[in-house]
């Protein structure tokens, strides 16, 4: 057997452990599921309030990751490390995003993609299937988190959101910085304590405040939901969950442009300006695709089949979240103004299949 040969092999095999890989995956993640709606049935059947169907999904996946963890040490992913002597980094922007490396004795060029930074060398050998399964946030963000917050904008009580706007966008604008300065100023009293994390400045633990700072409080909601408590009481809480993510996002901007300069009073209006400015430009894109939407659904025959119809509602309404998220605004704020603007403008344009299937998925 020739180089090619063999190099093609591996190559089969490879692919062929990641498929079993991902396979496996999947199929623990649709289990998972599977155990907690059988779950919220038996609750909802016995009718037990005291714990909620939130609280066992997360019980459930901590058992789940507990085992995978300890459970399956079947393959670790091999890895090596070198410093190359021929490069110099002026900033991380010089890395290279892709790595050609040849080897003696062989034609073929083997590719690598850059991951990410790590100042410790035992994060380079991790378990094979344990980091297929470790859960990426940007998945959450980018394919989870829009159509939820689309549905909560799309049957929300509009009435009671908007006769209490001032206090959301009170609690989401100045509680939202009181809570990232009280954060940030508690976790620098502790790394002032702490010689192992000295290296942190204020600014480090402001931006950390920054961003956890912005939270979601959907556990809450659910309950909120099921209990059908004051409608006002959860309009307040979530237009202020929403409207917090463009909140910090300003804050970490702003906060990364006064790492190595001085502080001027100026930068306060500017962050000012910046959270109107993003808050107002996610507001019009979800107003605009909301408009296209009513209007191709009005002027166009297309309510004749109602699964197109229902396929290209869906399909508008969640471009507009990465529209915004492309040009840096809020893609959450648009989306709940996309939410309302369609349940305001396009469902009553919808035929009377698509009505029903809009408010069922």
């Amino acid at each position: 057997m020739n180089q090619e040969q063999i190099i093609r092999e591996q190559e089969a095999q490879r692919k062929a452990r990641e498929h079993i890989v991902d396979s496996l995956d999947f199929f623990l993640f649709l289990s998972l599921l599977t155990l907690v709606i059988l779950t919220i049935w038996f609750l909802k059947h016995k009718k037990f309030k005291y714990i909620h169907e939130t609280g066992l999904a997360i019980f459930y996946g901590a058992i789940f990751g507990a085992v995978i963890h300890y459970g399956f040490k079947n393959s670790q992913i091999r890895s090596i490390s070198f410093t190359p002597t021929n490069l110099t980094l002026k900033n991380l922007n010089d890395l290279p995003e892709y790595v050609f490396m040849g080897l003696p004795n062989t034609t073929h060029t083997f590719v690598y993609k850059y991951k990410e930074p790590t100042s410790d060398d035992s994060n380079l050998i991790s378990d094979d299937f344990e980091e297929k399964v470790t859960f990426n946030p940007e998945t959450f963000f980018n394919v989870l988190l829009p159509p939820i917050i689309f549905q909560a904008g799309y049957s929300m009580k509009r009435k009671h959101f908007f006769k209490n706007f001032g206090a959301i966008l009170m609690f989401a604008m100045a509680g939202t910085t009181i809570s990232a300065f009280l954060i940030g100023g508690l976790m620098y009293w502790v790394v002032t304590w702490q010689n192992s994390l000295k290296y942190m400045t204020f600014l480090d633990c402001l931006l950390f405040g920054s961003v956890i700072s912005a939270t979601d409080p959907v556990t809450t909601l659910a309950i909120f939901s099921d209990q059908n408590l004051d409608l006002s009481l959860y309009s307040l809480i979530f237009g202020e969950s929403v409207l917090n993510d463009a909140v910090s996002l300003i804050l970490v901007q702003q906060v990364e442009k006064f790492s190595g300069h001085s502080f001027q009073f100026g930068q306060i209006f500017s962050a000012i300006g910046s959270f109107f400015g993003i808050f107002i430009g996610s507001v019009l894109i979800g107003s605009l695709v909301g408009c296209v939407n009513a209007v191709l659904t009005k002027f166009t025959k297309i309510k004749q089949h109602s699964g197109l119809e229902t396929a290209l509602f869906m399909l508008i309404s969640y471009s507009a979240f990465y529209a915004s998220e492309a040009i840096e605004f809020s893609g959450i704020v648009t989306m709940l103004i996309a939410g309302i603007f369609q349940a305001h403008y396009t469902y009553n344009n919808l035929s009377k299949e698509s009505q029903d299937q809009t408010r069922q998925v």
